[in-house]
């Protein structure tokens, strides 16, 4: 998939040589947890599972 909205890298070796590094590394999610993710989401979606999402930003309940 392309990325379409990407800013003009002033060096562009600099890109492809950190583009090159970071394709050597271990993905950050595998594929699997984004599946039991995406399950667990449409639970959530169906009405039965409840998401509580927490943050240094997140509201109380009483809000």
């Amino acid at each position: 998939m392309p990325a379409v909205q990407q800013p003009q890298w002033p060096d562009t070796g600099d890109l492809e040589r950190a583009l090159k590094q970071i394709s050597t590394f271990p993905p950050l999610v595998f594929a699997g947890e984004a599946r039991s993710l995406q399950a667990a989401l449409g639970q959530v979606a169906s009405g039965n599972a409840f998401l509580l999402q927490a943050g240094d930003c997140a509201e109380s309940f009483e809000e």
